[in-house]
């Protein structure tokens, strides 16, 4: 039996890594089901947990975004996380824009089926007053 003399990557986390050895990284078959990210030295290969969960830091944790919006435009759903402490949990209220329910966000995308620009510009304006 021959054995690997491939070092195993940590997955999950970013590490200093060449552009050469994250292309062949992502290229190999143990890693088909991953998300590859490289960032000036730094790869990433991220393996989707069991679940849909967004407990381990990911990207945006690791570039300081505070919060990050999830918008599915097919469904007209909007989901906030905000991202504390190498952590990020969904948020009813932005915190980015203070006070800024993500409810009115779905309710703008709604509208944007049916309304010109300049009434959902109104209406905005209206309730944001």
């Amino acid at each position: 039996m021959a054995l690997s003399t491939r070092p195993t990557l940590l997955t999950d986390t970013w590490v200093k890594a060449t552009w050469e050895v994250f292309t062949t990284t992502v290229a190999d078959p143990q890693y088909e089901q991953g998300r590859g990210y490289f960032d000036n030295g730094y790869m990433r290969v991220e393996i989707a947990p069991l679940g849909a969960g967004h407990s381990r830091l990911n990207a945006y944790e690791w570039l300081g975004v505070a919060e990050y919006w999830v918008v599915n435009v097919a469904e007209r759903r909007v989901i906030a996380f905000a991202v504390e402490g190498n952590r990020s949990g969904e948020v009813a209220v932005s915190g980015v824009l203070p006070g800024l329910e993500i409810a009115l966000v779905e309710e703008a995308l709604r509208r944007s089926e049916t309304e010109d620009d300049t009434a959902l510009m109104r209406w905005l304006m209206e309730t944001l007053q």
